[in-house]
């Protein structure tokens, strides 16, 4: 199983727009070469939890104040 990630801290005006590339396979080889798919999963719940992580991360350096973890995302 692997992840590849590609952060782009831009978009196509120079604003900055923070956005995650991944590649992320869908499973793994056992050590016979049958191929094992990982249980479906939900993109939301992955993608609040590493918003959740990467905003917790920035009040931590004091790059953002710690009312942005309390505040609902917007849109």
């Amino acid at each position: 199983m692997g992840i590849v990630l590609c952060l782009q801290t831009h978009g196509s005006l120079l604003n900055w727009q923070p956005l995650v590339h991944a590649l992320v396979t869908d499973g793994g080889f056992q050590p016979d070469g049958m191929f094992v798919r990982l249980p479906p999963h939900s993109t939301e719940v992955i993608t609040e939890a590493f918003q959740r992580g990467v905003l917790k991360l920035f009040v931590e350096r004091e790059l953002f104040e710690p009312e942005v973890l309390r505040q609902p995302e917007a849109g």
